[in-house]
């Protein structure tokens, strides 16, 4: 089985340290099971398409469409006479229709397509993007936010006869109308083994939360939760330690 991992966003971008270490130790889980996998990511005005052997460098233009529409067009020419038999897709933020297209063509073509889907249901992030648009009254770009709103809704509903399955975290057994795959949102064990702690008190409680921290990690729920934990006078106290190892813009407000 020859599987390509598809990514619309630059692996190596900081920004997404987390994620790449995600991806690495999902490739290398594949790669145990005897699947010979490649990764395709946008870095400029190029699509770099890499494996432990490979490396090609495809020129592409980013425009209206992130790169959707150029990818639409490399995969068209070049997926069957690469010879891959899968793709594996990392939600590109939005079903629009050039996405849409990509998986239809790709059906077209016999590939067997995943989309992985990190977060569901994805109509909050939608809007208080285009909340933010407008209320820093960028409203040319809340317009271009808002048709993508609408083309998502339409166009995610009708992909389930272009994939084989969404894979997600969540457990839910459906995601517009596709069958899903449940996996763990986890680490490579070979690299992070677990360290044993010698001594134990009954008396604390210690989390911890590793991100590039965002608001979609919900680090600030947890400090919430610890304060009404607190508040409850019914509850005999432990003390609880949430540690919190990353970087972000959220961090000093967390503080």
């Amino acid at each position: 089985m020859k599987l390509l991992y598809l990514l619309y966003f630059d692996l190596n971008n900081t920004e997404f340290y987390g994620v790449k270490k995600k991806i690495e130790s999902q490739v290398a889980a594949l790669k145990k099971l005897n699947i010979d996998v490649d990764i395709a990511y946008c870095k400029g005005n190029s699509l770099i398409i890499e494996s432990d052997i490979n490396y090609r460098k495809i020129e592409i233009k980013r425009g209206l469409s992130h790169y959707r529409f150029s990818i639409y067009n490399v995969l068209k020419d070049n997926i069957n006479k690469w010879g891959y038999n899968n793709v594996y897709i990392r939600f590109p933020g939005s079903v629009d229709y050039f996405f849409f297209n990509t998986l239809k063509m790709l059906n077209e073509k016999n590939i067997t397509t995943y989309l992985e889907l990190p977060t569901y249901p994805i109509g909050g992030e939608l809007k208080d993007g285009l909340k933010l648009l407008l209320e820093n009254k960028k409203y040319i770009y809340a317009i271009a936010k808002s048709i993508i709103y609408t083309s998502h809704i339409y166009f995610s509903r009708r992909i389930y006869k272009y994939i084989e399955n969404i894979v997600t975290f969540m457990p839910y057994e459906k995601i517009w109308n596709c069958n899903t795959i449940c996996i763990d949102n986890a680490v490579d064990i070979d690299k992070f083994s677990p360290i044993e702690k010698k001594v134990y008190s009954p008396n604390e409680l210690i989390l911890l939360g590793v991100a590039n921290v965002a608001k979609w990690h919900g680090f600030d729920r947890v400090i919430e939760g610890i304060g009404e934990y607190y508040k409850n006078s019914d509850i005999r106290k432990i003390n609880i330690v949430f540690n919190i190892v990353g970087s972000g813009e959220l961090i000093s407000q967390m503080k």
